[in-house]
C-alpha cells in the first residue's frame, strides 16, 4: 500500500514531492492517510500517543502553563500564610514570575520529551561519494585580522579538507577586514596580498579537473550608519546573503571585491545545491560533512518552501550537527568546574554497549519537528535565499543564526558530531553571553503576527508559533537572572517566612536538579546499605563512587552559580538595556564580537575587580539591608554575603591555568561519561 501510495504521489503533479517516497508513508507524514486506507485502528493507549504527537503543541503550553500557576499560587500561599500583605505578595509574584516560567519550561521539557522518541533523520547512502548533483560548498565566514591570521585560516581550510577530501567539496573563507573609521586601511593591502599567495600556493598543490578547490572571498568595507564605522554590509548574514548571489546570480553584483581563486568559473560549473557554514572556533571531523550532504539530499528531507506562509513547511532548509566541546588547549579550574557540574546533563551522542548508537536528544527537534542552529550547519542555497532575502531590515537583528532556524525550519542531526570550542574561563563566557542576550531580545519584535521586512513593509510573521514560544523563552533567560538575586536578597530582608525557602526559589531549576541527584545518590546507599558484603559487587562501588562525584560537581555548580548571581544580573541588565535602547534609536544594533575577540576579556586581578565591581558592593548592601531589617537571618546572608564580596578574587583564581606537566598538547573532546 505504501508503494502504492508512493508511485501515485510520483504520478501527480499537484502531489507534496516528498510523497513520491515510500518513507514518507511509512514514517512520514503519510503515515496517517496511509493507516486509514489500510483501517488500521491502533489500541486506544497507542491512539492517545500518537495524538500527542502529531499535535505536542496543546500539550506542552498546558504543562507550562499548569506548572508555572501551581508555582504561583504556591508562592502566594506560602508568603500569605507567613503574614504577606498585598503589597509582599505582589512583589513576590513579580520577581519570581520569570523563576517559575523558567523552573515550568523546564519540567514540561522533562515529561513532554519522555512521550517522543529521538528523531533522526534518514540519509541517502551515496556509496560512491557526493554526486555531482550534490556539490556542497564549505565557507567558513570570518575577519582578517591581520597578515598571520589570513595565513592561518587559509591553511586551517586545508587541514579541513584533508580530513573531508571528497572531490565535490570545495572551501572558501568568507571574510572582511575589521570595522575601522575609514574605508581603507594601511595594514589591508599586507592582509590581502598574504591571503592571495596562500590560496594559490593551495590550489596549486590541490587543483583538480572541475578547477580551483580552496578560495577567499574578501568584502571592501562600506558605511554603516548605523554601527556609525566602514565594516562589511550586515556582517556575516550579509556575507552569506551575498555568496548565495555570488553562486546564483553572478552578474547581479556583490560586495566581494576581491576573490583568490577561480571562484567564479568553479560556480558556474558546479552549481552548488548546497552551502556549510562553520565558525573559526569549530571543526569537523572525517566524513561528516559528507554525512551532512547524504541527510540534506535525502527526499524526506529536502525543503519545500511554501512563498504564502514565508517559510519552509516541510522538510528542513538547514540542518546543524551536535556540537561536541573540545577541551581548550590550556585548562582552568573553572573549566574543570562547570564541565564536571554539568557534562552529566549535556546532550551528547557516545556508542553505547554492543555497538548500538545513543542520540542526543534536542527538545523542540524531537517534538515539534523543527530544532534550532546557531550558524553551523548544513543548508540548502536556494531554499536559504527564497526565506532568508527581503525577511527583515539589513541592521535590525544581531542573532541571524536564531532568526534563520525558523523560517528555515532547522534540523538537529543528533549523530553527527562536530568539535566546538568551548570557553574555558568565566572572563569569555560572560563576554559571549552579553552579546547572545543583548542579539536575543532584539529578536522579540518576531514573536508578533506582523513585522517589518527589508524594504520596511510590512508582511505576516513567517516564524511558526512554537518557535516564537521559543523566542519568548529564550529572552527570559536575562530576566531569570535578574529575578534570582532580588529574591534572594528579599528572601532575606523582607519576604515572610524561612529564608532557605526563597533561597532554593531563586536557584530555580538548579535546586529541583540537585534535589534529584541528592535522591539518587541516597537510593544508592540504602541499596548499597542493605546488601550483604558478599552480594557487593564491584559494579556496585563503582556506580556509587559515580553518584557521589555527581553530586559534588552539581554541588560545586550551584556554589558557582550563587558565586555569579549578582554579576550575571549586572550584564543581564545591561544586555536589555543595550538592546531596547539601540531598537529605539535605531542604531549599533548589529554590533558584534566574534568568539576569537572574546578570549581578549580575559585579564588580571585588576580586570576582573574592575568588571565584577558589582558583585562586592551588591555582597556588602545585602549584609547592610539583613542587618538593618532582619538580623535574625544574618546566618543564612553571611555564606552569600561572603561568596559575593569575595567573587572577583574567586572567579580570578578558577580563570587561572591548571599546572598539567606531561599532558599532551593539543584539542581533546571534553569526556562525557556514559551514564
Amino acid at each position: 500500500a505504501a508503494l502504492r501510495r508512493a508511485r501515485a504521489a510520483a504520478a501527480d503533479p499537484e502531489a507534496r514531492p516528498a510523497a513520491a517516497h515510500v518513507g514518507d508513508h511509512l514514517v512520514g507524514a503519510g503515515v496517517a492517510a496511509l493507516e486509514r486506507e489500510v483501517g488500521y485502528r491502533p489500541p486506544l493507549r497507542l491512539r492517545a500517543q500518537l495524538i500527542l504527537q502529531r499535535h505536542p503543541l496543546p500539550l506542552y503550553l498546558g504543562l507550562c502553563g499548569l506548572f508555572v500557576a501551581a508555582g504561583l499560587v504556591g508562592v502566594f500561599a506560602y508568603a500569605a500564610r507567613h503574614g504577606a500583605g498585598a503589597v509582599l505578595l505582589a512583589v513576590a509574584g513579580v520577581v519570581a514570575l520569570p523563576i517559575l516560567v523558567d523552573v515550568g519550561t523546564f519540567m514540561a521539557r522533562s515529561l513532554v520529551a519522555g512521550r517522543f522518541p529521538p528523531r533522526v533523520l534518514p540519509k541517502m547512502a551515496l556509496p560512491d561519494g557526493i554526486p555531482d548533483e550534490y556539490r556542497t560548498l564549505v565557507v567558513v565566514p570570518t575577519l582578517l585580522r591581520s597578515p598571520e591570521d589570513a595565513r592561518r585560516q587559509v591553511v586551517r581550510l586545508e587541514r579541513l579538507a584533508a580530513e573531508n577530501p571528497d572531490p565535490n567539496l570545495r572551501f572558501a573563507l568568507v571574510s572582511d577586514f575589521t570595522d575601522a573609521p575609514a574605508q581603507a586601511l594601511p595594514e589591508d593591502r599586507e592582509i590581502l596580498v598574504a591571503a592571495g599567495a596562500a590560496v594559490a600556493e593551495l590550489n596549486g598543490r590541490h587543483a583538480d579537473a572541475l578547477g580551483d578547490r580552496f578560495f577567499v572571498l574578501h568584502r571592501e568595507r562600506v558605511w554603516s550608519p548605523d554601527e556609525r564605522c566602514w565594516m562589511g554590509w550586515m556582517r556575516k548574514p550579509g556575507k552569506i546573503e551575498e555568496l548565495n548571489r555570488l553562486i546564483r546570480e553572478p552578474a547581479a553584483g556583490t560586495g566581494f571585491r576581491w576573490v583568490f581563486g577561480a571562484f567564479e568559473r568553479v560556480a558556474a560549473t558546479a552549481r552548488f545545491r548546497y552551502a556549510v557554514m562553520l565558525d573559526e572556533s569549530d571543526w569537523f571531523g572525517p566524513g561528516c560533512i559528507a554525512d551532512m550532504v547524504r541527510t540534506a539530499a535525502h527526499p524526506l528531507n529536502r525543503p519545500r518552501f511554501d512563498a504564502r506562509l514565508g517559510r519552509v513547511v516541510e522538510g528542513h532548509g538547514i540542518l546543524q550537527p551536535l556540537a561536541v566541546p573540545l577541551a581548550p588547549p590550556v585548562r582552568t579550574r573553572y573549566f574543570d568546574v562547570i564541565t564536571g557540574a554539568y557534562a552529566r546533563r549535556r546532550s551528547e551522542r557516545e556508542p553505547a554497549p554492543g555497538g548500538a548508537p545513543r542520540y542526543a536528544r534536542h527538545f523542540y527537534h524531537d517534538v515539534f519537528g523543527e530544532g534550532q542552529c546557531h550558524g553551523r550547519a548544513i543548508y540548502d542555497i536556494d531554499a536559504f535565499r527564497s526565506a532568508m532575502e527581503g525577511m527583515t531590515t539589513p541592521s535590525a537583528v544581531p542573532s541571524h543564526d536564531v532568526l534563520e532556524s525558523y523560517p528555515l525550519r532547522a534540523g538537529n542531526l543528533s549523530d553527527i558530531l562536530m568539535d566546538e570550542d568551548v570557553s574555558a574561563r568565566y572572563a569569555v563566557e560572560t563576554a559571549i553571553y552579553h552579546r547572545w542576550g543583548r542579539g536575543n531580545w532584539q529578536l522579540l519584535p518576531w514573536v508578533l503576527p506582523r513585522v517589518r521586512d527589508a524594504r520596511g513593509r510590512w508582511r505576516r510573521n513567517p516564524v511558526p508559533p512554537a518557535s516564537r514560544l521559543r523566542l519568548l523563552t529564550i529572552a527570559n533567560m536575562p530576566l531569570v537572572r535578574i529575578s534570582a538575586p532580588v529574591l534572594l536578597v528579599l528572601g532575606l530582608t523582607v519576604l515572610p517566612g524561612s529564608a532557605a525557602v526563597w533561597v532554593l526559589l531563586a536557584l530555580g531549576h538548579r535546586s529541583l536538579h540537585l534535589a534529584v541527584i541528592g535522591g539518587r545518590v541516597l537510593a544508592e546507599l540504602l541499596r548499597w546499605a542493605v546488601l550483604l558484603p558478599p552480594f557487593r559487587s564491584a559494579a556496585g562501588a563503582a556506580a556509587l563512587r559515580s553518584r557521589r562525584d555527581e553530586l559534588v560537581a552539581v554541588v560545586l555548580g550551584c556554589a558557582l552559580a550563587v558565586t555569579t548571581l549578582a554579576h550575571r544580573a549586572a550584564l543581564a541588565v545591561d544586555s536589555i538595556g543595550r538592546a531596547l535602547w539601540r531598537m529605539l534609536r535605531r542604531t549599533r544594533r548589529t554590533e558584534w564580537v566574534t568568539h576569537g575577540q572574546s578570549k581578549g576579556a580575559a585579564g588580571n586581578l585588576a580586570g576582573y575587580l574592575r568588571r565584577m565591581w558589582i558583585s562586592p558592593v551588591a555582597g556588602a548592601a545585602t549584609a547592610l539591608l539583613v542587618a538593618a531589617a532582619s538580623p535574625a537571618r544574618l546566618p543564612v546572608a553571611v555564606p552569600l554575603v561572603l561568596l559575593w564580596m569575595a567573587a572577583p578574587w574567586i572567579l580570578w583564581y578558577l580563570d587561572q591555568a591548571v599546572p598539567a606537566a606531561g599532558v599532551e598538547p593539543g584539542p581533546k573532546r571534553v569526556p562525557q561519561p556514559a551514564g
